[in-house]
């Protein structure tokens, strides 16, 4: 039996996010997120830290959710996340996405993104990020790849129903056109890793400029592949995996 399917996954409203909880997803998130690009206007090229304060201003008594992974009682993942209904149907918009990274490599972001929308019928899924591995786990979840021609064409409804929640993203320089679908939120992160996996991800999204992250969506109207969801994108079901939903 793989060892993820030891791990437990749960999910709790914002607005049931207490101050120990935030203290262990700031700690992760310093520990694991990465570091500040060399060009970033503070902290050029240390260690990226948010602190518990920042989690209770922000995410709490707010429409997000929390999505947690622990070994035991040692949290080794959180994802932070909106979802809501539309007239095209629900949609799900994840803001932040961390793996321990000693935990890394074994599957863990897929399973979180399962853990969260299960095998929804949704409308649309999507990240904000500037790692090539989140961008791939979205894909595994939901079997479809990111496609910046696709994401194009839903620009507007992205941007009204997925976009408009989210404070740092509402009103954020979006470039959603030849190949590209890149947002300019600010965030100056260090991109030097995973250079293959990057140069994937540019292929679909573009190349990401200082203080980008892509905005990577699927559609339920992509057809589903589940060939290379299962190679590519290194998605394995794990229907063992323990999984608690709080709502």
């Amino acid at each position: 039996m793989s060892k993820l399917a030891e791990y437990e996954f749960s999910v709790i409203d914002g607005k049931d996010l207490e101050r120990s909880l935030a203290k262990e997803i700031s700690d992760l998130f310093s520990s694991s997120y990465g570091q500040w690009s060399k060009r970033a206007p503070i902290n050029p090229g240390q260690p990226i830290r948010l602190g518990p304060s920042y989690y209770l201003n922000n995410y709490a008594a707010r429409p997000y959710r929390i999505a947690i992974c622990r070994d035991a009682d040692r949290l080794v993942a959180e994802a932070i996340y909106i979802e809501k209904a539309t007239s095209r149907g629900r949609v799900s918009l994840v803001v932040q996405l961390v793996v321990d990274k000693s935990y890394r490599r074994q599957g863990i972001a897929t399973a979180l993104l399962h853990a969260i929308w299960g095998f929804s019928d949704y409308f649309a899924w999507g990240i904000v990020t500037s790692s090539p591995c989140t961008v791939e786990a979205l894909e595994g979840a939901t079997f479809r790849r990111c496609r910046a021609d696709v994401i194009a064409s839903h620009s507007a409804f992205v941007r009204r129903a997925m976009l408009a929640d989210v404070p740092f993203m509402k009103d954020a320089p979006w470039i959603c056109e030849n190949g590209c679908s890149r947002i300019d939120t600010g965030f100056f992160t260090d991109r030097r890793a995973k250079p293959l996996a990057r140069k994937r991800v540019e292929a679909r999204l573009g190349r990401l400029c200082e203080g980008e992250e892509w905005l990577a969506v699927t559609f339920r109207e992509q057809p589903l592949d589940l060939e290379e969801g299962c190679s590519s994108f290194r998605c394995q079901m794990r229907p063992m995996v323990k999984r608690k939903r709080f709502h």
